[in-house]
């Protein structure tokens, strides 16, 4: 899965415009692996992240059924510190659940054009596109830019308060499937929390492009415990 940055963002209205103006230096392709155009990998997706562990979470599909699959793991001991009462997962209670059907059409349209408005201002010149709402990083060629800066530079209107309103409940339902499920209360949404759109026919230009790097989400961001997968097509 691609990674969003922390804090190297172009933040100012100048320099976001800059940014966006300034020409970009053509780069040798690198090698990834073969994949198929029809693979997941190359879809659009949101990713919750941090409220719901393992969770892979699909949109309402014709033709889908909607059969929820938990697999039960054993948690580790070693990346689970500080362990807090109720929250933190132990023994096991761990597990990766696939769930299709969570999200409406209308509720994947209303996540979509929050991807798409945002997306709008920037794109990655490697396969995939970043737009994290926590800390505003867009990607824009081969760095990031804050996107509320872009929106302040580009005179573009940003999301509407219904396009916030299907994001937060959707959030929300994660949240109480992760808890549900897990047996756990308190979840708090951490950051980042982004929407991820893949390009297959791109090249990666930077290693925030390769997504397909074996990691663990707990030890990459140490904010996360749960993480929750959303596809949106």
């Amino acid at each position: 899965r691609p990674r969003p940055p922390r804090r190297d963002l172009e933040t100012s209205d100048r320099s976001v415009t800059a940014a966006m103006a300034r020409p970009s230096k053509p780069r040798k392709a690198q090698q990834q692996p073969r994949r198929s155009a029809s693979g997941r990998g190359l879809l659009a997706g949101v990713v919750l992240a941090a409220v719901a562990a393992l969770l892979g979470l699909r949109g309402r599909l014709a033709g889908v059924a909607e059969r929820p699959s938990l697999v039960r793991t054993t948690c580790s001991r070693r990346d689970y510190k500080p362990a807090v009462p109720g929250c933190s997962p132990t023994g096991d209670a761990c597990g990766r659940l696939v769930l299709d059907g969570f999200a409406s059409a209308e509720e994947l349209a209303g996540l979509r054009a929050i991807a798409a408005r945002g997306m709008a201002l920037g794109g990655g010149d490697g396969g995939p596109t970043i737009l994290d709402l926590q800390s505003g990083a867009l990607s824009w060629r081969d760095k990031f830019i804050d996107v509320w800066a872009a929106f302040n530079a580009s005179g573009t209107p940003p999301f509407t308060t219904r396009d916030v309103a299907v994001y937060a409940d959707v959030v929300r339902r994660i949240r109480s499937l992760a808890e549900s499920t897990f047996g756990v209360s308190g979840l708090h949404l951490t950051a980042p929390t982004f929407f991820s759109r893949h390009s297959g026919d791109r090249p990666p230009k930077t290693e925030h492009d390769e997504y397909w790097h074996v990691h663990v989400d707990t030890l990459q961001y140490g904010s996360f415990t749960y993480t929750a997968l959303l596809y949106l097509a």
